[in-house]
């Protein structure tokens, strides 16, 4: 992909993410109280309804690839309310004062793509996400969005600041590539379950 494809779609990302979930709804339709569907993927006219199906994936964000025929119809469904207990998690608590890190390396693998291929939670909330558009890898946080490198490795520190954590991501020449902050002492990396690709090869994993 093109650099300046690349910097594109990036823009794309944080747009999308600044635009939260009632751009998503809005792009995708709601149920109509007459039971038709109108979201403009929707196969056919008035047949079935979108519908949020649990699945895999425990990531706030992101389309799923599903169908559901059952109605007649396509249904299309949000990765937003789906089983945790497929993912895979590692919990950070720390004391006052002290810090963990976690390394991580991003390979452009086979398979499915998840939501995410990493992300930490705290306070119910995604800080952070690791994903790839086609086979380049970025790093979000909000509307913040850094391009990684493939097969590079890069670190992930947590501190713990008074009541909240400090989040850092550092390239292997310790630069510091996205910073943010959770809003509570504690947090938990999510990695999908092993039903979607493993593009992640990470520390506690």
């Amino acid at each position: 992909m093109k650099r300046s494809t690349f910097v594109h779609s990036l823009r794309v990302v944080g747009m999308v993410a600044g635009a939260g979930l009632a751009a998503q709804a809005c792009a995708f339709g709601s149920p109509d109280p007459s039971g038709s569907n109108t979201s403009p993927l929707s196969k056919g006219e008035g047949k079935g309804t979108p519908t949020a199906t649990p699945e895999e994936s425990s990531f706030h964000g992101g389309l799923s690839h599903e169908h559901e025929f059952g109605s007649g119809g396509y249904g299309y469904s949000y990765a937003f309310n789906r089983h945790h207990a497929a993912d895979r998690h590692h919990a950070i608590e720390l004391a006052a004062g002290a810090s963990e890190t976690m390394e991580f390396t991003w390979h452009n693998a086979a398979g499915l793509a998840p939501p995410a291929d990493l992300w930490i939670d705290s306070a119910g909330r995604s800080v952070l996400q690791v994903s790839s558009i086609d086979a380049d890898p970025f790093v979000r946080s909000g509307l913040e969005v850094v391009q990684l490198v493939a097969d590079a490795k890069y670190r992930v520190v947590f501190s713990r600041v008074e009541d909240s954590l400090e989040v850092k991501v550092l390239d292997d020449g310790d630069h510091v590539i996205l910073r943010t902050e959770t809003e509570a002492p504690a947090a938990e990396v999510v990695m999908p379950a092993t039903s979607w690709r493993t593009a992640i090869v990470a520390d506690h994993f």
